[in-house]
């Protein structure tokens, strides 16, 4: 009998898969959602007879090993060995000798070299008062240290020495050290960790894989904090601290409290937030949010109060659509961090951690707020970065809820919000007539191409082709427009205001093409463009009069007659 065989002849598949989901029993099975793909049925299987799972949704199947290895995201030798230390299983030499000599010298010796030095830190932190005062300040209990590994490396020759002794009795070397990079090399014994706090980082299976250091002695102006080298055991982007600690919480809760540093974590479970864990120093990454779909439902993020800490939480709108997790925002008092808040106004905490805004909706108050302060230019470019949220929402509710906020926080009207905000199509030439994209958006009459240009041609200070015979075929606010354009405007936010104006719905789909526009301007036959006005306007009228009844009367063929004549005049007009 093999290792694994050994291994799940001792151990149950319910037990150790119930550690980690619900599981209800349907006749003589058990079922859950399976945490391996989204899905709202519980298609995730377990036999107990057969001692195997199987998903009916995603096809994953395994044994108790196979779970832990593809839970945790670890190798089948190290759930192997998670399963022998949960449930102190006895397992033979003669078995052991079988497995690879990589995993029992190479990662072993890894997690072994990082026990050593974490226990050597808890030691020297025993009897550093400096350490200890700084801990004690910022509210930390002995409690929490105890519960944190948390450490301190001294940068004392002597102890350093003494510690290096004792791993040599026990066969381990100072170039073990240095290569972890822990130790800048095995002579002189120099640390990036020296007379730094230190804070243990753990896997999921509880294994330290680095270190965490924090200056803390008035006067140090080193980078504040300092972690342990990249590889392939310690990857950041995969990483949360205080998970190990926070794993049951997390899993009973299916909930999980987000911050940015050690010691927020750490008084946030001293404040009874025992599901509160941190990234290492980097953003948070779809690798983290892999790695917690499949144990929470919700993540709250709770950042620091100031501009920083917003701008990062800001960042959460568009990672919630890259998750089936509910992401929630905890916006703090500026000037306030989650450890004040957990020392200082703990039930005011608790209040805003059950007020946390949905992130889409927290997004867009904050982009909305100043809007109105805007000029019209950078009006623009927020509502387009709000839309580019806006438009990956799939619930047609909470889209129109969203429009609602918007459109009270801008001012803009709901129906136009409503008609304009998704994604255009900007591939369409003004002057031709034949719309590359059907659109209702962005499909131009000859008139509004013929009033986009005069707007360039103001700019461009270009003369204009016009005639007072023209008036005629336009209306009158129209053609004031145009004679404006051509005398006022001569800038891009003058433009835009009178787009605005006048066509408001063609407001974006000017600015997205506005130089494509410009650069046709110099190529464009606007005595065509003028031709195909008066057709409108000639196809428009006659549609309108030719009925027999009109043409009986006097004061219709008078009518006719007019157009008519203006009509031939522009007509001779533009043959130039």
């Amino acid at each position: 009998m093999n290792l694994f065989e050994l291994i799940k002849s001792k151990v149950d598949i319910f037990d150790v898969i119930g550690g980690y989901l619900d599981l209800k029993r349907i006749g003589g099975y058990f079922k859950s959602s399976c945490p391996f793909h989204s899905e709202k049925d519980a298609s995730f299987t377990i036999s107990p007879h057969r001692q195997m799972y199987f998903c009916f949704g995603c096809k994953k199947s395994g044994d108790a090993i196979s779970f832990i290895a593809d839970y945790e995201q670890v190798t089948q030798l190290e759930a192997a060995k998670f399963l022998i230390d949960k449930y102190r299983l006895d397992i033979p030499d003669s078995v052991w000798s079988e497995q690879s000599g990589d995993f029992k010298e190479k990662k072993v010796n890894y997690y072994l070299l990082h026990e050593k030095i974490v226990k050597w830190c808890q030691q020297e932190l025993a009897g550093n008062q400096e350490a200890l005062s700084y801990l004690s300040q910022r509210g930390v209990s002995q409690e929490s240290i105890d519960k944190f590994s948390i450490g301190f490396f001294p940068s004392n020759k002597n102890k350093k020495s003494f510690f290096m002794k004792k791993m040599l009795e026990a066969a381990i070397l100072p170039s073990d050290f240095s290569e972890l990079g822990i130790f800048n090399s095995h002579t002189d014994l120099f640390s990036p960790f020296e007379d730094r706090i230190i804070f243990p980082i753990f896997d999921s299976l509880g294994r330290c894989v680095g270190l965490g250091g924090r200056v803390f002695l008035p006067g140090d102006d080193r980078a504040k904090y300092y972690n342990s080298k990249e590889s392939p055991l310690f990857e950041k982007k995969k990483l949360l601290f205080g998970f190990w600690q926070a794993k049951n919480s997390i899993s009973k809760q299916k909930s999980a409290i987000l911050v940015e540093g050690y010691l927020d974590t750490i008084l946030m479970h001293q404040a009874q937030h025992t599901q509160t864990v941190a990234t290492l120093g980097t953003s948070f990454s779809k690798e983290h949010i892999s790695f917690l779909e499949k144990m929470i439902n919700t993540l709250f993020v709770m950042y620091d109060g100031d501009d920083a800490g917003v701008n990062a939480m800001l960042k959460f709108a568009q990672i919630s659509f890259e998750t089936k997790i509910d992401l929630k925002i905890v916006l703090l008092d500026k000037k306030l961090d989650p450890a004040d808040m957990a020392i200082s106004h703990p039930e005011e905490l608790l209040k805003k951690i059950e007020d946390a805004k949905d992130a889409i909706e927290f997004f867009i108050h904050k982009e909305g707020l100043e809007f109105l302060q805007l000029d019209q230019a950078q009006k623009i470019k927020r509502l387009e970065k709000i839309f580019e949220v806006i438009n990956k929402v799939q619930n047609k509710l909470k889209k129109y809820l969203l429009l609602q906020k918007i459109s009270y926080l801008t001012g803009i009207k709901y129906n136009f919000l409503e008609r304009n905000f998704s994604t255009k199509n900007n591939t369409q030439s003004l002057g031709n007539s034949e719309a590359t994209s059907k659109s209702k958006e962005d499909t131009l009459s000859h008139n509004e191409s013929l009033f986009f240009y005069s707007l360039i041609s103001s700019i461009k200070e270009k003369p204009f082709v016009w005639s007072d015979d023209l008036n005629f075929i336009f209306e009158d606010n129209f053609c004031t427009t145009i004679l404006e354009s051509r005398a006022c405007f001569s800038n891009f936010d003058d433009c835009l205001n009178r787009v605005n104006e006048i066509f408001p719905e063609k407001l974006f789909w000017f600015q997205d093409n506005y130089s494509k526009i410009e650069q046709e301007f110099d190529s464009i036959n606007i005595r065509f463009l003028l031709k195909k006005c008066l057709m409108d306007y000639v196809k428009k009228n006659f549609l309108h009069c030719s009925r027999t009844a009109d043409l009986e009367k006097e004061e219709e063929r008078r009518r006719i007659s007019l157009i008519m004549e203006k009509v031939n005049n522009i007509r001779i007009f533009l043959r130039g």
